[in-house]
């Protein structure tokens, strides 16, 4: 009987990895000039609404501003948000975690760095 209830755990934790994954990768944009943060999530996903990314947490600096969550994905490839951020500047540290409704999470820190070619075009 425990080999049984072990079998089905482990079928059952098999399962779910294979059902959830992480995001594929977060790609970070800023415009300093207007204190603006572009943020795109990449998860490829069959269903937007089955399977998201539903919470996002944005630290400045080691602190926690921004928690939000959601209940579908932009489209079936990615997630995105745009955040106003007062006070931006250089050397500013962003970290960036994001989490799939389904299990799996990224991670992704930035400096902010001098305004060159940051901003990301056909937004």
């Amino acid at each position: 009987m425990k080999k049984i209830i072990i079998l089905i755990f482990t079928f059952f934790t098999l399962s779910l990895n294979l059902i959830a994954h992480p995001p594929t990768d977060l790609k970070i944009y800023y415009n300093l000039e207007k204190s603006e943060v572009y943020i795109e999530v990449i998860h490829p996903v069959r269903s937007k609404e089955d399977h998201y990314i539903y919470e996002i947490e944005l630290y400045l600096n080691d602190k926690k501003i921004i928690t939000q969550y959601s209940n579908t994905q932009f489209d079936n490839e990615k997630q995105k948000f745009i955040y106003l951020i007062p006070g931006l500047k250089e050397e500013d540290k962003l970290h960036i975690y994001v989490e799939c409704n389904k299990g799996g999470d990224k991670k992704k820190e930035i400096i902010i760095k001098k305004q060159e070619k940051n901003i990301k075009k056909n937004k």
